[in-house]
């Protein structure tokens, strides 16, 4: 979300995009990463979506 990275996928683009305008709501947004392992719901979700649109 600080720009380091570019959105490619156009489905995340959407969400992206909506994101961005939700935190112009919003004095101050802080965002934090999480890694997979330690986020075993978020891993599985994505898995079974990534399954799912093979």
């Amino acid at each position: 979300m600080n720009g380091t990275y570019k959105v490619k996928n156009q489905d995340l683009l959407v969400i992206h995009r909506r994101i961005k305008e939700l935190i112009r709501q919003f004095d101050k947004v802080s965002f934090s990463h999480v890694r997979r392992e330690y986020n075993k719901l978020a891993d599985g979700v994505v898995n079974r979506i990534l399954d799912e649109n093979q």
